[in-house]
């Protein structure tokens, strides 16, 4: 149900694979102990979800985070080890200080801990097969052109994750792809304090795309 990677340099990801979650719950002992991963503000939030796919995307991607997160604190159980949100809507462990990435679809969620600024997305393989305009236009298809549309809706989404706000068409309008070379990404903004070198990670895994970005201050 659980796979572990690097997906940087230093930095460690966790898969959930989600259909196999979703069969766990439905054992009673399995769906007990995986219920008993979450604090009980976090049951709360859980048991209010209309939705059993958004419900399980949800529980995915925080268990993945908790599994990631509880090396740092051997002696705290999962449901002490907490997934919240600040200010920015950014999910963050209050007890770590760490920041954290969250990504799901349908089929897998993915968590990520990192040190500073970062951003991670993960969408299905060959998702996009046309130019979604307004986030992406002309000027970044052919900056990106050895990249897939995915990919490069995956970095729009994860630089939004790393450092924007507000709606995501507003920031897909304000932030330009300029050029895209191997594992560097040079964009424009008219957008204040966003670094404009940044370092991308990508992978595909189970036909998904994982895409992890990071500022280039080299």
């Amino acid at each position: 149900m659980l796979t572990r990677f690097n997906i940087a340099p230093n930095v460690s990801a966790a898969v959930i694979h989600l259909d196999c979650l979703g069969q766990y719950l439905q054992q009673a002992e399995a769906r007990k102990t995986l219920l008993g991963a979450l604090h009980k503000t976090e049951l709360a939030n859980w048991l209010t979800m209309p939705y059993q796919r958004q419900a399980i995307s949800w529980l995915g991607a925080r268990l993945a985070a908790k599994w990631l997160l509880q090396p740092l604190f051997p002696s705290r159980s999962l449901c002490q080890i907490t997934v919240e949100k600040d200010h920015n809507g950014a999910p963050f462990c209050r007890l770590s200080g760490k920041a954290l990435g969250l990504s799901h679809t349908g089929k897998l969620a993915i968590a990520v801990v990192g040190e500073g600024v970062f951003g991670v997305d993960i969408e299905a393989h060959l998702r996009i097969l046309a130019l979604p305009k307004p986030w992406l236009n002309e000027q970044e298809l052919q900056a990106g052109a050895n990249m897939t549309l995915t990919q490069l809706w995956c970095f729009k989404e994860a630089l939004y994750k790393a450092v924007g706000g507000g709606l995501f068409i507003d920031f897909c309008q304000a932030v330009e792809i300029i050029t895209w070379h191997k594992d560097k990404v040079t964009i424009a903004t008219n957008l204040p304090n966003i670094p404009l070198q940044w370092r991308v990670f990508s992978h595909l895994y189970q036909d998904h795309n994982i895409l992890y970005v990071e500022p280039n201050y080299a």
